[in-house]
């Protein structure tokens, strides 16, 4: 079987996919990774979903776990520790669930479940894999084939791809990246390199392909789109490390041409804005933001309301300024003995529409009042005469001695006979006994009743 083992891919999308596609054309039929998925790099998610579904084994390297909080970040530097907080705030919770499951080691046995072609795989180093030391130096590999048996190892961590050999001799030793065929009585520690930070040479994806029939390990230099990552760095306002800026300019190349588009512009599509990189020399697309459907509703509903409010304001002003008079006084001359039809009674009150009568301070009806008070809508107000009793409004109504009619304005008083005055007004005022009055004296009203009138004028 041929494994493609990769390691450090630090968010970024676009050397992991041209590492899997070049595997893919290698014929690797498993994917095993070493870990470090996140870290660094502009894509944490997509790189994440993308190793999810495709790699066979994932591995949990000091970055992944300092992001999932099973790794402290205080040996890390602050632009690690920064990439660390944000990746952790870009992932849903579900993504740091999987991410604390990830184990640290795994070991896979030859063809045919034989032990020889059998081969482990780290992060770091075998010795203690969650403390994620390096292996940088040939003696630095002797505590990882003290604890392991297997003839190969791989592991990933410090982006250098080489190899170190430990053979008869018992004196471990280091050679350059190349292929090779595993060796009776050797053996190997495999550094892969990384695939999305590359630390050293010409910036380039680096990952190894095993075959365990052969026994044969081959290291595969890609290259990515240096330019693209570096306009997603900056595009997120990120720092970028100073060697991937030097391989970059090496790798530029002046434009023949300017930039034109040569697309239709599509109505449908929301309206953008240009950004010019000025080091890459590239232009990105910023989408503004189409003003939701809820934004408009929310707009029309504040305009509704507020011509709601000036309509309400608008009719009160006017019925305001259309209000009734409150009252009014009609000052009567003593003695009148007659009004205009429609007016009211000289001496004493007039009900009104909504109105009501009060008793003046003498008992009985007459006309001898000097000051009547005259009722308005809603309101009522008494008579200021000393002199005047409640008069018997103008109308239609008149009362008999044995009872009384009802008037134009509704309601009607029974007064008995033995105390009635008598008092019959024909379409004017009504004129009336009192026995103080100025008229001639007739018979007496007696005291504490009074004759009303409730003719509002007809």
């Amino acid at each position: 079987m041929r494994y493609a083992i990769i390691s450090d891919v630090h968010a970024n999308e676009t050397a992991l996919r041209a590492v899997l596609a070049d595997a893919a054309d290698a014929g690797a039929e498993k994917i095993i990774c070493l870990g470090d998925v996140l870290g660094y790099g502009p894509d944490p998610v997509a790189a994440l979903e993308l190793i999810h579904r495709r790699a066979h084994v994932c591995l949990a390297g000091n970055h992944d776990d300092a992001v999932s909080g099973r790794f402290p970040v205080e040996d890390f530097t602050s632009f690690a520790t920064a990439a660390v907080e944000r990746h952790r705030a870009a992932l849903s919770q579900k993504a740091l669930d999987w991410l604390r499951t990830l184990p640290h080691t795994c070991e896979f046995l030859g063809p045919n479940g034989h032990t020889r072609g059998s081969f482990a795989c780290v992060h770091g180093e075998f010795a203690d894999p969650k403390r994620f030391d390096y292996v940088l130096e040939p003696q630095d590999a002797m505590p990882s084939w003290l604890e392991r048996a297997e003839q190969l190892l791989f592991v990933g961590h410090t982006h250098k791809p080489g190899i170190f050999v430990l053979g008869a001799s018992g004196e471990p030793h280091a050679l350059e990246p190349m292929d090779f065929v595993l060796e009776e009585g050797k053996r190997y520690l495999v550094n892969v390199g990384s695939v999305g930070y590359p630390r050293s040479g010409a910036c380039r994806s680096s990952y190894c392909i095993y075959d365990d029939e052969e026994g044969s390990v081959s290291f595969r230099s890609i290259p990515f789109d240096l330019e693209g990552y570096r306009a997603k760095m900056d595009g997120q306002g990120l720092d970028e490390a100073p060697w991937m800026i030097a391989r970059e300019a090496e790798r530029r190349r002046p434009e023949v041409r300017g930039s034109e588009q040569f697309g239709k512009p599509s109505p449908k599509k929301a309206k953008t804005e240009k950004r010019v990189v000025a080091h890459a020399g590239t232009v990105v697309k910023t989408p503004r933001a189409p003003l939701s459907t809820l934004s408009v509703a929310c707009v029309f509903s504040a305009l509704l309301l507020g011509a709601a409010v000036v309509w309400g304001v608008i009719r009160l002003v006017r019925a305001y300024e259309e209000r009734p008079a409150a009252h009014e006084e009609v000052r009567v001359p003593r003695g009148a003995a007659g009004a205009p039809r429609g007016g009211p009674g000289r001496g004493g009150s007039r009900r009104a529409a909504g109105g009501g009568l009060r008793r003046g301070p003498h008992d009985g009806a007459g006309s001898g009042g000097g000051t009547a008070s005259v009722h308005g809508a809603g309101g009522r107000a008494p008579a200021v005469s000393g002199t005047s009793a409640e008069g018997v409004g103008a109308g239609m109504g008149a009362c008999a001695l044995r009872g009384c009619e009802r008037g134009a304005g509704g309601g009607r008083t029974v007064v008995p006979e033995r105390e009635a005055v008598e008092a019959v007004a024909e379409g004017g005022a009504g004129a009336a006994a009192t026995r103080d009055g100025g008229l001639p004296r007739g018979r007496e009203g007696a005291r504490g009743r009074c004759l009303r009138g409730f003719g509002s004028g007809a």
